[in-house]
């Protein structure tokens, strides 16, 4: 019982530190597209006014 405490508990801190790096990847991953975009679109603006 006691051998099976602590894999279970490291194994679970694994799982969700997995998923906070694909929630944090996919936050950054959405944050640098918006950045991108925002960056294009800026620089067509002012290429339009050249």
């Amino acid at each position: 019982m006691n051998e099976i405490g602590p894999a279970h508990s490291i194994a679970g801190a694994m799982t969700s530190t997995k998923k906070a790096v694909c929630e944090g990847y996919s936050k950054v991953m959405q944050l640098w597209m918006t950045e991108s975009i925002t960056g294009w679109m800026l620089h067509g603006m002012i290429r339009q006014r050249e």
